[in-house]
């Protein structure tokens, strides 16, 4: 579950709260600290299990614990002329035909389309939040209809590349493939 998700769902009451501090110390076997007062008297314990992590992962009912990115990858064979250079090439089926594998959840896809459409970085979040975004998003999203094979777990796009199965893949880092793939900016 990403962290928006997990959010959500706690925000509906799906996950349990829970404290912080009850997180076990690292495996490093340093004991908790106890700040103290000028008098002797314990103020606060802080776990350096709080101290594992980055600022922002811990909601009321989750903690973030894995960091990734994801990224564009394609079969160089399947484009023998030019190459894909940039996330709006992902969306053109004249210039670079092909079945894409997509991530079911979609996470990033939605900013990948404001990218393709020149929408400056700073700008992507407000307009996903109007009409005319959702709109933009949902018609260059249409257009991929028929070209899309959806994955859940990170291997099956993986397979699907070394077995050339697709010419694009959308794949997370911390899994392999074969060096026919080619992973170029979003710039």
């Amino acid at each position: 579950m990403l962290q928006g998700e997990a959010e959500v769902a706690c925000e509906a009451g799906l996950l349990l709260e829970f404290d912080h501090a009850s997180l076990v110390d690292a495996v490093r076997g340093i004991a908790s600290t106890i700040q103290r007062s000028s008098a002797g008297e314990d103020l606060a314990r802080d776990s350096f299990a709080r101290h594992d992590f980055y600022r922002g992962v811990f909601s009321d009912c989750s903690v973030a614990h894995l960091s990734f990115s994801t990224l564009i990858a394609y079969d160089e064979r399947a484009f023998t002329s030019e190459k894909p250079q940039y996330i709006k090439d992902l969306f053109d089926l004249e210039r670079f035909p092909g079945k894409r594998a997509l991530q079911r959840s979609f996470a990033a896809l939605f900013e990948w389309v404001m990218m393709a459409e020149d929408v400056p970085v700073s700008q992507i979040y407000d307009l996903l939040s109007t009409e005319r975004g959702f709109r933009l998003d949902m018609n260059r999203l249409e257009k991929l209809r028929g070209h899309v094979t959806c994955w859940d777990n990170p291997a099956e796009a993986v397979a699907m590349l070394n077995r050339v199965m697709l010419s694009w893949h959308l794949v997370t880092t911390g899994v392999s493939w074969k060096p026919i793939a080619v992973v170029f900016p979003s710039t």
